[in-house]
């Protein structure tokens, strides 16, 4: 039996393949090695697998995260579900990996990633090539649900946003423009907060401030993470990945004709396409 993960910062899905093709899926909280312990990703796959999952029947598995590029964190995710998994190969790879096999098979293409978080890589069929850093939700995350959100909130407390978006969002997240800023402060993982926002925006993409605010975050991400791609590889074929990307569709595809990308498939969740790739190849 293989075993296929997607994991992001907010949730992850688990997606079993049994011998005969039969699959059971399994959505748990978000995992990530930066961020969480080796004991809290194994009391969280643990806890939410069994009894769903017979861990010792698992020969292979595929696990692609967030956080899990080559090195220390990879190497921690890996010892974690190696105690968990005994019998099992297990390989880990970055949620950035999952993005480009699930998009484009073995052909060439600029993978990208906008949902909680953003990232974006060029790959050549094989090799995942990234020469972009991702500088996480403070500095980067361009395009992503945390940078919409994070822009939102300051035109909220700056009074530039619409007050009747802004009152809604005041009531749906039940705060107020006076404890909002302490409230964001507290909290333990502030991406997931203003990748929170940015979701609630999504449902109100239509409304011409949003759709403005969005286009500005997708057309930052395609000039700082993706137009370097078509200088250095000359290939202008791009798929996305993510929630943000899938809700906010033809916001994308505005912003991407005007750099002349070509959008070849963007897909809410990978995880189903990497399934088809694990049993092709």
């Amino acid at each position: 039996m293989k075993l296929i993960t997607d994991a992001g910062s907010s949730k992850s899905e688990w997606m079993l393949v049994k011998e005969d093709g039969s699959k059971i899926m399994t959505e748990l909280r978000g995992l990530n090695p930066v961020l969480h312990s080796e004991e809290f990703i194994s009391e969280t796959v643990v806890n939410g697998l069994k009894p769903a999952i017979q861990f010792q029947e698992v020969k292979e598995i595929f696990y692609y995260g967030a956080g899990c590029t080559a090195g220390e964190n990879a190497g921690r995710m890996q010892a974690s579900l190696k105690n968990i998994f005994q019998n099992a190969a297990i390989y880990v790879e970055s949620d950035l990996l999952a993005a480009a096999r699930a998009l484009f098979f073995n052909n060439a293409g600029i993978a990208c990633i906008l949902g909680t978080g953003s990232n974006s890589g060029f790959f050549d069929g094989k090799i995942l090539h990234k020469t972009i850093p991702s500088l996480g939700y403070l500095l980067g995350d361009e395009g992503s649900g945390a940078s919409i959100g994070m822009r939102f909130i300051k035109d909220l407390l700056y009074r530039k946003a619409p007050e009747l978006l802004a009152e809604e969002f005041l009531s749906e997240f039940s705060v107020n423009r006076e404890n909002i800023i302490p409230y964001i402060y507290s909290l333990k993982q502030q991406n997931v907060f203003f990748a929170k926002v940015g979701g609630f925006l999504t449902k109100h993409h239509h409304d011409s401030y949003v759709e403005e605010l969005i286009m500005k975050c997708f057309r930052e991400f395609i000039e700082i993470q993706v137009y370097p791609y078509f200088e250095i590889w000359k290939n202008r074929q791009a798929g996305f990945v993510g929630s943000i990307a899938f809700f906010n569709k033809e916001i994308l595809q505005k912003a991407a004709d005007q750099f002349g990308l070509d959008i070849v498939m963007i897909l809410q969740k990978p995880t189903e396409r990497l399934v088809e790739y694990h049993c092709k190849f």
